[in-house]
This record gives structure tokens, sequence and C-alpha cells, in this order.
């Protein structure tokens, strides 16, 4: 069994970035913006390189809740 390895991260919508532990990069969005998901804030996946916001549904880790 593996564990998930996820960073907060944020998004700036307006120039498409990721920011991670303080380390800003190139990144597209590629979910709809939505009731119930944040398009500003989220995490990042560091075993898939990928930016997963806050309340998406992702089909390959799963649904992801941060109360």
């Amino acid at each position: 069994m593996s564990s998930l390895n996820f960073t907060k991260a944020t998004y700036d919508i307006n120039t498409e970035t990721v920011t991670v532990d303080g380390n800003t990069f190139e990144f597209g969005k590629y979910w709809k913006s939505q009731d119930g998901v944040l398009d500003t804030e989220g995490f990042w996946d560091n075993d898939n390189n990928n930016f997963i916001p806050k309340g998406l549904f992702d089909e390959v880790t799963g649904y992801i809740k941060v109360d």
C-alpha cells in the first residue's frame, strides 16, 4: 500500500502558475471552475506532478477533502 504525498499549494488563474514551497512554475489550468472547487487553493501531488484544486474529484488520486 502506498501513501499519498501531497503538499499545500496555490494557483494563480491569471498567470496559470502554481506555487509550492515558495517555488513558482507554469502549470496550465485543466479543470472547470465550479461550485465547491477552489481555483486558487489546493495541493500539489508530488507523485504525479499535478495540482489538485481543493474540492476537485481527481480520477487518479480520489476525492481530496480538507476541512
